[in-house]
C-alpha cells in the first residue's frame, strides 16, 4: 500500500553492484551535505549510481532487503519510460488522449486529457477527492484515479496530482503489453 515500492530484489535484478571505484568519484563534501540533508529530513535511504554500480548507499531504518517506498521518484521513471515508447512508436506522443487507453476519459473535457498534461500536472483532475490518505490506502490505484472528475478544464492550470502518475503508467503498460517494471529491465 502507499504506492510503488523498490526493494533489493529490484536492484539485483537490474544487477547493480556495489563499486570502490564508483563511490571514489563521488566522496567529497557535496556527498557529505546530500547525506546530512537526507538524515535531517527522516529519509528511508539514499542510493547513489556512478556507471552503472552503486557508488554509495545509507539505509536509515532497516536494510536494502526492505521494500522501501518510493512515491514521487515514480513519476521522472515513468515519464523517461513513456519517451522510450514512444521512440519504439508504441506510443504516438505525449499528446495522444488518454481515452485511447480508457474508454470512460473520451467523453466532455475528460478527452481532452493527454499524457503530456497527466506528466505535467495540469490534466485538471480532481486530486483532491478523497485525498492523498485515501490513495495512500489503495491496494490498486488504478480503478481510484479512472473514477476521478475533472476540478477545471485540463490544460488551464498546473497542479501537483498523484492520480494522474497512475493512469499516464497504466497508459504506458498497455503499450508496452507489460508491467513498467519488466518493460524498464
Amino acid at each position: 500500500r502507499g504506492g510503488p515500492r523498490l526493494s533489493a530484489t529490484a536492484a539485483a535484478a537490474c544487477d547493480l553492484r556495489p563499486s570502490a571505484r564508483a563511490a571514489a568519484a563521488i566522496r567529497g563534501p557535496a556527498l557529505d551535505s546530500l547525506v546530512a540533508r537526507a538524515e535531517a529530513s527522516s529519509s528511508d535511504a539514499v542510493v547513489i549510481l556512478h556507471d552503472g554500480e552503486i557508488a554509495y548507499e545509507r539505509y536509515w531504518r532497516g536494510d536494502s532487503s526492505r521494500a522501501l517506498v518510493i512515491q514521487s521518484i515514480t513519476k521522472p521513471v515513468t515519464g523517461l519510460l513513456i519517451g522510450q515508447l514512444i521512440a519504439e512508436g508504441r506510443l504516438r506522443s505525449v499528446d495522444q488522449p488518454l481515452g485511447d487507453a480508457f474508454p470512460e476519459w473520451r467523453e466532455g473535457d475528460k478527452g481532452l486529457v493527454t499524457l503530456r498534461m497527466l506528466l505535467e500536472h495540469t490534466s485538471g483532475i480532481a486530486y483532491g477527492v478523497g485525498g492523498a490518505g485515501v490513495y495512500a490506502q489503495q491496494d490498486d490505484a488504478l480503478p481510484w484515479a479512472r473514477a476521478l472528475p475533472l476540478a477545471e478544464k485540463p490544460g488551464t492550470r498546473t497542479r501537483y496530482n498523484n492520480a494522474g502518475i497512475f493512469l499516464a503508467g497504466s497508459m504506458a503498460e498497455q503499450a508496452a503489453g507489460t508491467s513498467l517494471g519488466t518493460y524498464a529491465q
